[in-house]
């Protein structure tokens, strides 16, 4: 199992995240060094607990609006070493209502898959607690996630917390 790395594609709907005035449109979404792409060796601060554990500290990050989603969407795909030498990437999707700073934790989901073929490690579901903050700078921010495995999604095998960032 362990040809598998880390892809979790955290999908939030809408409703949580702070709106602007009334007629105003979204907020952009944040972009890998404030140009939307890739940019390589971001400092994270993020932590990997269970069957796949890890600490990272960089990471390669693309961040910008969700592959075939709205305006309103938020994606950002962050790729590094996990402890067995191994390419993870953690995906959070934010597929409509992104609107910027705030937090985007209703009816979360996260999915990890091999970071090279997509062979489905974990998930979560509504039931996991998943909580995804986007800060002011519309860069950077908080995840707290739970993931499970196989038919048992209450058995969590995976937590994921601390910050992302978007750009140096």
């Amino acid at each position: 199992m362990r040809s598998l790395a880390l892809a979790a594609a955290i999908v939030f709907l809408t409703g949580c995240a702070l709106t602007p005035a009334s007629g105003a449109p979204p907020s952009p979404s944040p972009s890998a060094g404030g140009a939307g792409g890739t940019a390589l060796n971001v400092p994270q601060d993020l932590t990997f607990i269970g069957k796949l554990p890890a600490r990272w500290t960089a990471a390669d990050v693309t961040c910008g609006p969700a592959d075939g989603k709205g305006a309103d969407s938020f994606s950002a795909r962050l790729t590094a070493l996990d402890s067995l030498g191994q390419k993870d990437a953690l995906t959070v999707v934010v597929p409509s209502g992104y609107k910027g700073a705030g937090e985007y934790s209703v009816n979360a989901t996260a999915t990890l898959s091999v970071f090279t073929g997509g062979a489905l490690i974990a998930s979560s579901t509504p039931v996991l607690q998943t909580l995804f903050t986007v800060n002011p700078d519309l860069s950077s921010g908080t995840i707290d996630a739970n993931l499970a495995q196989g038919a048992d999604q209450q058995d969590a095998v995976e937590h994921i917390q601390g910050t992302w960032h978007c750009g140096k």
